[in-house]
């Protein structure tokens, strides 16, 4: 069985894009005789508005001297005599559109009325003799007078003209062809597929390029079903419905993939395309082809809504015979409200139809859209799997980012921190590298900021942040062991990372690793950090901080993200002491969805003591954080002067006074960090540890530095 191949769908048309191939004189002669002699149109014919035309006399092949002179009844003898002539010689459809509807009928199954009511259609789309021939029989054709017309025109019995254009019959059923009773003209009342009149008169060099405007082969798959971890239940799911379907030919399977542009949505058709071993064809959505006239249609111009569904359809009906064929239908969110919208004109009762379309279809199907709030639940519900997508976890950011920018000069490091940004897709990471490939940088620098100047004025225009919150926060390098909690929490991190699930409550001073260890945890599982505070959720209105507090766990349990709540004692604060009920309301609130959340929650306080005692016991561990030990504080110290560029060793007597300095947190270094960046300050170890003095000193309980002079520091 033959079908759609790759290629240009329609050569480009001749520049009039009305000529006809001249195998078809005889037929079009046959057919305009029939329409004047045996369904009246002889008198339409003998008004001297269609008389001065000459078409209709050319398509007849007769002279417009022959008939100059002659009476009504000679006319009509003449028109006789020409019919039977042209009877006798037996026209047939030849040339392109005999090739091409011999293929049609092949891979569709059309009978041969079906074919003649094809060729009609493509042929009155373009003739003006035929046109006008129609014309003479008035323009209030009704649908009733318009079928027995064309059986008389086609020579073909009126049930089998019934039946080829009844709603069950392949050339409607396969949005090939329909009947507009609207038009009351012969030649408005048949609609082609938009392009398919062309692509019927049009010779191919491959047989299968007679549907290619409409359905191709699908692209290739740069990603695998394992670079999409953050859907990993999902995608379970769908790789067994998809491999049942596809191989067992059941009928009705339909998946739903939506979510943001750019997430991947068609990388991962095609993925798990190509994971179940099936073959993958897409329904086209722009580019390419000619209109009804045969004039080209622009590069990257889509299709109208109503075209792409019936090229679905099509579609169905091309692949339907094809073992292991999967379609794709991408960017349907413009297809649906007008899809919707022509139901009514269509010649389906719109229940029906929709059962067929999501219901019945013979090929499984891949449905794809960035949004689906404009789909009327009953068309969502009808859909055997239904996946929303997000972004790909940090670690296939960075893979892809390694991938696209592989033959450029852009450092490690920022690479690193560009994977950070959650909001990086798989679409924004193929411009950066398209960018590299296309342009020419001299330093690496200079690279880097284009790039990030080009992805940045890309996020902001979708409304999304530049850059990562945690991008650039990492002042010097992480480390556990420059932490001092009270409990391990590298077996922390990995018994996170094996369960997925966790409550974790953070306390101890500001400074001493608690939101670090958070955005450790993210990393640790590769998942988005979702950071929210009480200035996020609080509101004036009565019950709305309740909803935001609920919207907080919907949007982290849906992308699977680790969620902090910074400052959580201005939620969980002791009930017992609470003035209003609404203060009671949040809490309880809070609780419940914590108990239900299915991911890693995790609060920070810097006052456990004002936490209620009830809400604490729901937490599964609690971690104090505290101020650095002496030694944790001189490596961090020795770190950030060598990572600075100081080369100057850390003597003992600085290391000595470095250790009365026992309220210092992994914070201040950050804090002096930021400063010497700003006043340029040089970087010895005299400097640092004089900046962080200053920092200690003013904290509560600090012991300060008397006024006057010491011996020692």
């Amino acid at each position: 069985m033959h079908t759609p191949e790759t290629g240009e769908a329609f050569p480009v048309a001749d520049p009039d894009g009305n000529s006809l191939d001249d195998g078809l004189r005889g037929v079009v002669a046959l057919w305009c005789l029939r329409i004047l002699v045996h369904l009246g149109g002889f008198d339409g014919f003998l008004d001297q508005r269609i008389f001065r035309t000459d078409s209709v006399l050319k398509a007849t092949g007769l002279a417009k001297r022959e008939l100059r002179d002659a009476a009504p009844a000679e006319a009509a003898r003449i028109l006789r005599a020409r019919l039977a002539e042209v009877e006798a010689s037996a026209p047939q459809i030849e040339g392109p559109l005999a090739e091409n509807l011999a293929y049609a009928a092949e891979v569709l199954g059309l009978s041969a009325t079906d074919q003649r009511i094809l060729a009609f259609a493509a042929v009155i789309d373009v003739d003006e003799g035929l046109d006008d021939a129609g014309d003479t029989l008035g323009h209030k054709l009704t649908q009733e007078r318009f079928v027995k017309s064309l059986a008389v025109i086609l020579g073909a019995p009126v049930a089998e003209i019934q039946e080829s254009l009844a709603p069950s019959g392949i050339l409607v059923a396969s949005r090939l062809c329909d009947v507009c009773p609207d038009s009351e003209r012969m030649a408005g009342m048949l609609r082609l597929l938009p392009g398919f009149g062309h692509a019927l008169r049009t010779p191919h060099a491959v047989p299968g390029e007679l549907f290619a405007h409409y359905l191709r082969p699908a692209g290739d798959c740069h990603l695998t079903p394992q670079d999409f971890p953050h859907l990993e239940d999902d995608l379970r799911l769908l790789e067994m419905q998809l491999f049942r379907a596809v191989g067992l030919g059941e009928k009705g399977c339909n998946v739903l993939l939506y979510g943001l542009s750019g997430t991947g949505k068609t990388q991962l058709a095609r993925a798990l395309a190509a994971a179940i071993g099936a073959e993958l064809f897409e329904v086209r959505a722009e580019g390419g082809g000619h209109d009804r006239y045969g004039a080209p249609r622009t590069a990257g111009e889509r299709l109208h809504p109503e075209a792409r569904l019936d090229a679905y359809q099509l579609s169905q009906r091309l692949l339907a015979r094809r073992h292991g064929a999967l379609i794709l239908f991408d960017e349907i969110e413009d297809v649906f409200p007008a899809g919707l919208r022509g139901l009514l004109n269509r010649s389906h009762p719109p229940k029906a139809w929709l059962s067929d379309l999501l219901e019945s279809n013979p090929v499984p199907a891949i449905w794809v859209s960035n949004s689906i709030w404009q789909l009327d639940p009953a068309v969502v519900r009808r859909f055997t799997l239904v996946v929303e997508m997000g972004n790909p976890t940090r670690a296939v950011r960075l893979r892809l980012l390694r991938d696209a920018l592989a033959e450029s000069d852009v450092r490690e490091a920022w690479v690193a921190q560009m994977a950070e940004n959650p909001h990086l897709s798989p679409a924004l990471i193929a411009k950066a590298g398209r960018f590299t490939e296309e342009f020419h940088m001299d330093t690496a620098e200079e690279l880097e900021a284009a790039l990030e100047r080009i992805l940045g004025n890309s996020l902001q225009a979708m409304g999304l942040p530049r850059r990562s919150r945690l991008a650039g926060r990492a002042l010097t390098r992480y480390r556990l062991d420059c932490l001092n909690p009270d409990q391990d929490l590298r077996g922390i991190a990995d018994g996170l990372g094996r369960t997925g699930r966790g409550r974790l409550c953070l306390y101890g001073p500001p400074g001493t690793g608690k939101t670090a260890f958070a955005e450790h945890v993210a990393r640790t599982l590769d998942r988005p950090l979702h950071v929210r505070r009480a200035s996020d959720l609080l509101s004036k209105w009565l019950g709305e901080t309740e909803q935001h507090i609920a919207a907080m766990f919907r949007a982290a349990e849906q992308e699977q993200a680790v969620l902090l709540l910074d400052e959580a004692d201005g939620f969980l604060r002791e009930r017992a002491g609470a003035h209003h009920a609404w203060e009671v309301t949040q809490v309880n609130e809070l609780l419940t969805q914590m108990e239900d959340f299915e991911g890693v929650f995790i609060a920070a306080t810097n006052l456990m003591e004002t936490l209620d005692a009830a809400a604490l016991r729901r937490f599964d561990l609690k971690v104090r954080f505290d101020y650095l030990a002496p030694a944790q504080a001189a490596r961090l110290f020795e770190q950030v002067l060598t990572e600075q560029g100081s080369t100057q060793p850390l003597d003992d007597l600085t290391r000595e006074r470095l250790s009365r300095l026992d309220r210092l947190t992994p914070g201040d270094f950050a804090a002096v960090i930021r400063r010497f960046a700003i006043t340029a300050a040089p970087w010895t170890p005299e400097a640092l540890l004089a900046a962080l003095r200053a920092e200690h000193q003013g904290k509560p309980g600090a012991v300060r530095r008397p006024i006057g002079f010491a011996t020692s520091a």
